[in-house]
C-alpha cells in the first residue's frame, strides 16, 4: 500500500513540476526513469515477472536521460545519477540473464540501489569538481566536504536499507532515498 502511494505521489508531483514550468523539463526527466520503473512494477503487480521488464524498460529510459543530460550540459543529480546506474546494471543483468547480477539484485532490495549510489558518491567525490554533492562552491574543500558528508549518509542508508529489508520497501529503500535527497538539499543551500 505504501508503495502504491508513493507512486501516485511521485507521477503526480513529476506531473505538477512538469506543468508548472515546462521550461524547466531537463531539471525534471532525471526523475522519469524511476517512475518508468515504479509504475511498470506496480502495473504487473510487483510479482516475480514484473522485475524483468520493469529492469529492461525503465534502464533503457535512464539510459537515455543520461545522454540527453549530457548533451544538453545538465549536471545530474547525483543520487538519481546512483539510481540510474542501478537501472542499467539491472536491466543488463535481465538482458544477459547474468546469475551473478540478478542473485545480487534478489538477495537483498536495497542494497544493489545503495551500493550503485555510493558507486558514483566515490566516483565524483574524487574525480568531479562538483563532487557527489553537484554543485561548484567558491573553495573546493568544502565541495569535498560535503560529498564525504553525503557519502557517509549514502553508507548509513545502505546499512539500513538491507537491515530493515524485512520492514517492507518503504522502509528499507523509500525512507532513506528521501533523506538522502532531503540531506542533500540541506547540504547545497549551506554551499550556496
Amino acid at each position: 500500500m505504501y508503495f502504491l502511494l508513493t507512486t501516485a505521489a511521485v507521477i503526480a508531483y513529476y506531473i505538477y513540476m512538469v506543468m508548472r514550468k515546462p521550461e524547466d523539463w531537463l531539471h525534471y526527466i532525471h526523475l522519469l526513469p524511476v517512475i518508468v520503473f515504479m509504475t511498470y512494477a506496480r502495473l504487473y503487480g510487483m510479482q516475480e515477472n514484473a522485475w524483468d521488464g520493469a529492469f529492461q524498460l525503465a534502464g533503457l529510459v535512464a539510459a537515455i536521460v543520461i545522454v540527453i543530460l549530457w548533451q544538453h550540459h545538465v549536471v545530474m543529480d547525483r543520487i538519481m545519477l546512483g539510481i540510474n546506474l542501478f537501472l542499467i546494471v539491472g536491466a543488463i543483468g535481465f538482458l544477459l540473464n547474468n546469475d551473478t547480477i540478478l542473485d545480487w539484485y534478489g538477495s537483498t532490495k536495497g542494497g544493489p540501489l545503495f551500493c550503485a549510489v555510493a558507486i558514483v558518491g566515490i566516483i565524483t567525490t574524487m574525480f568531479s569538481s562538483r563532487g557527489f554533492i553537484g554543485v561548484v562552491a567558491k573553495k573546493r574543500e568544502l565541495v569535498v566536504y560535503s560529498s564525504l558528508l553525503l557519502l557517509a549518509a549514502t553508507f548509513i542508508a545502505l546499512v539500513w536499507s538491507v537491515s530493515a529489508e524485512s520492514q517492507g520497501i518503504f522502509w528499507a529503500i523509500v525512507v532513506p532515498f528521501i533523506l538522502l535527497k532531503v540531506m542533500r538539499e540541506k547540504l547545497i543551500e549551506h554551499l550556496l
